[in-house]
């Protein structure tokens, strides 16, 4: 039985051209893999999960009512009101909106050379959600002692008092964040990427 026939490949002179063109200067495909990884940190948001990664909800742990403690200190720290999205348990990391609009590909892909893209947000707090870290020391001031009475002494917020009022006794109070991974590499990502390659340069 005969062998059967190798495949040829044939590139005209404008498919060749292209080809080294991208090969020397890869800019652009790379810039449209960073544009595909911050589109996808973005659905990691809509979707609560990145991959197999599925996000645990807001204060897996805390029992009774649900309440943001670091998210109601920070309120309290910039202003005197309390954000209403601090007392519902899902989804996570949608409050104010501000990470997963960092993560926008127009403001979070940027060349780092010809051969190297960067995808990230400028965020301070961004790396304690994705690796889970644990969070700055925030500051129970005066202020922040005031904004807790004045809330408990309201009947409808007594509810809350076995949660906060143990923040009279502290000084200060350090979060133990949930991991909430948004940029990453999943397998069907890797995939991607590679039609990506593929289709800026062919094979």
């Amino acid at each position: 039985m005969p062998n059967a026939p190798e495949r040829v490949v044939v590139l005209g002179k404008r498919m060749r051209a292209k080809m080294a063109a991208n090969l020397e200067n890869p800019q652009a495909v790379l810039k449209q893999i960073g544009a595909y990884i911050a589109g996808r940190a973005q659905k990691a948001f809509k979707d609560q999960r990145l991959g197999d990664f599925k996000w645990p909800v807001r204060y897996p742990n805390q029992k009774g009512p649900k309440i943001n403690v670091a998210g109601v200190i920070s309120d309290l720290i910039t202003g005197s009101s309390i954000k209403k999205f601090r007392f519902v348990n899902k989804p996570a990391l949608q409050g104010t909106g501000k990470l997963k609009n960092s993560l926008d590909p127009d403001k979070s892909v940027n060349m780092m050379g010809t051969h190297t893209v960067q995808v990230g947000t400028v965020l301070p707090y961004a790396a304690q959600h994705q690796w889970g870290l644990k969070s700055p020391a925030q500051p129970l001031t005066k202020s922040v002692r005031q904004g807790l009475s004045k809330f408990l002494k309201k009947k409808k917020n007594k509810q809350y008092r076995p949660i906060l009022g143990p923040l009279f006794q502290r000084e200060s109070l350090v979060t133990e964040t949930n991991q909430r991974p948004f940029l990453g590499l999943t397998d069907e990502m890797q995939a991607d990427i590679i039609n990506i390659i593929q289709d800026k340069i062919p094979s």
